[in-house]
């Protein structure tokens, strides 16, 4: 999520503007929740999410269940560590087969 305020776990707003990026690859699945930093240019990282990639081979989706099964495991966890409620995320998407 990109300019917008997150719901924390406990129910209060946060003012601080949240970023969360995702990263889906054959071996893993990265998730992060990161805001801006105090200098330009830079990230304070609130929270990680990193599992072992199912359901990709080569960068290809064989098994969505298993694919989507992974992907929330690496959200919840950079959840629990943040603290934040992830709604939305940025993907990239990349190789040869887009």
């Amino acid at each position: 999520m990109l300019g917008k305020k997150q719901t924390p776990k406990n129910g209060t707003q946060v003012k601080q503007q949240i970023s969360v990026g995702l990263d889906i690859g054959t071996s893993k699945v990265c998730a992060l929740v990161a805001s801006p930093g105090d200098r330009i240019n830079t990230l304070n990282i609130l929270g990680i999410g990193i599992t072992d990639s199912d359901g990709l081979n080569r960068g290809v989706v064989v098994n969505i269940e298993k694919t989507v099964r992974t992907i929330k495991k690496a959200i919840e966890q950079a959840e629990q560590q943040s603290g934040c409620e992830i709604k939305e995320v940025i993907v990239g998407i990349a190789g040869d087969h887009v």
